[in-house]
């Protein structure tokens, strides 16, 4: 798929591939101290519906992307691709409109959906069956879960099992956007030796 080919040709190596996911937990991790102050100084800016329009942003880049990949696909396939995309993001939107009361909370479905989708990418190096989705998906719930217990020892933040869940979930949407809406053409439906190690 031509999205894949463009991943291939900027992440061109496993090595580049995990440092980008490593980078991308650091910028979580990083952002953990200053993000009460991130969120006061958006909100007193902008307002604190700036982080829903973000996220209803990003959804729609995502969309854009998804549906440029589908001129690729046979008609069937296409329109089976599409209503797997639509639903997915469907379904982070209505999840953002119920995050308004705490829109910053939303900010979650990008940060984790886009590291799922790192990890599938550095993943798919070294295995090319269908568990590569659920490794990315385990792998972004366990950073998710770290991420919160850094919460837990920082000062001013708190350890919420609501935010493990919600970047957990975003995580496994990601991937099943990836698998079926994306539907990358070197992942086989059969289980391999080294899909079944990881």
């Amino acid at each position: 798929m031509r999205n894949m080919a463009f991943m291939k040709r900027v992440l061109r190596s496993e090595r580049v591939a995990w440092f980008v996911v490593t980078f991308w937990v650091m910028l979580i991790a990083v952002s953990i101290p200053y993000a009460r102050d991130i969120q006061a100084i958006v909100s007193a800016s902008l307002g604190r519906e700036a982080f829903t329009v973000a996220v209803f942003l990003f959804l729609i880049a995502a969309g854009s992307v998804i549906g440029h990949n589908l001129k690729r696909q046979t008609l069937a396939s296409g329109i089976a691709s599409l209503l797997w995309a639509v639903g997915v993001i469907g379904i982070c939107a209505l999840w953002t409109v119920k995050l308004s009361d705490n829109a910053e909370e939303s900010i979650h479905i990008v940060e984790y959906g886009v590291l799922s989708l790192l990890l599938f990418y550095a993943l798919s190096f070294r295995v090319d069956d269908w568990t590569v989705y659920i490794a990315a998906s385990l792998f972004c719930a366990f950073i998710g879960g770290l991420d919160e217990m850094i919460q837990w020892l920082t000062p001013q933040r708190f350890f919420d099992f609501r935010d493990i869940r919600l970047n957990a979930a975003a995580g496994v949407l990601a991937q099943i956007v990836v698998w079926k809406g994306i539907r990358p053409e070197f992942v086989k439906p059969c289980l391999s030796l080294r899909g079944m190690r990881l």
